[in-house]
């Protein structure tokens, strides 16, 4: 559909006639490839609490880059982020107004407040302030993760949120090392890393958050999409079905039906 798209835009733009794409035989056409030649998304494993603390320890928090991915993969969950927020394809690639900098994190005494700039569908650069509770004793508590960073890794405002050390400086985590740094420790864990990107966090957040109660209106606004997108990144566990098919079998034993 696309291609079919950018050459029908063609000949629009050069005022060409465009009536063959009204024809029968080519919307059949497209409907024949549409059934031969489905389009089936690979979905990322979904990150959990309980995995996010298996990986919790496996890392040395006494180690400045240790920190560093601690936050950041504790911070991707919480704020069901897009990779794009967080990290650069490359050390040359940064961009504070789209990528998170240290200056976008204001602590106060009960939460970290984030603010994001800028995303796929929100590139006006809109502030969206997003606050993330403390959570004292907890190892998921994002204001730790985040504070022990910023300890181990100073740097002002201006520098990427997410920085670790290399040849005697400190550089930017790039998306390639987020990406083998998540998938390394889904190994250590026993888990099949093939399964794991980066968009495991941003469904298991999702998913989490609707476990918990959250409406779909406010994970989408949460998650910042602009369509219903966010459905298909919701896991519902098989434990979840079964729970909502005991609660259909109760309301019809309650009603007295049948």
């Amino acid at each position: 559909m696309n291609y079919v798209s950018g050459v029908k835009t063609m000949h629009i733009i050069n005022d060409f006639d465009i009536s063959m794409f009204d024809d029968y035989l080519i919307k059949m056409m497209i409907r024949g490839v549409k059934v031969l030649k489905k389009h089936v998304p690979t979905k990322a494993a979904v990150m959990t609490p309980g995995i996010l603390l298996k990986i919790h320890d496996l890392f040395d928090l006494t180690s400045a880059n240790d920190c560093t991915y601690w936050a950041l993969f504790t911070l991707a969950f919480f704020l069901l982020a897009r990779k794009s927020n967080l990290v650069p394809d490359s050390v040359t690639k940064f961009d504070g107004s789209k990528q998170l900098t240290r200056g976008d994190f204001k602590i106060t005494p009960d939460s970290l407040n984030v603010t994001l700039k800028w995303s796929k569908t929100n590139q006006a650069g809109r502030l969206e302030i997003f606050p993330l509770l403390k959570n004292e004793g907890n190892k998921l508590c994002p204001l730790k993760a985040y504070q022990k960073m910023v300890n181990a890794c100073p740097a002002d405002d201006a520098s990427p949120a997410f920085l670790v050390k290399r040849y005697g400086k400190l550089r930017t985590v790039t998306y390639r090392q987020y990406q083998e740094k998540i998938k390394s420790c889904v190994l250590a864990i026993g888990l099949d890393p093939a399964h794991f990107t980066s968009h495991s966090f941003r469904r298991g957040g999702a998913t989490y958050a609707f476990q918990c109660g959250l409406s779909g209106s406010f994970i989408k606004k949460l998650g910042d999409w602009s369509s219903d997108a966010y459905l298909e990144y919701i896991d519902c566990p098989l434990a979840d079905r079964v729970e909502a098919g005991r609660m259909i079998r109760d309301k019809i034993n309650l009603e007295h039906l049948g």
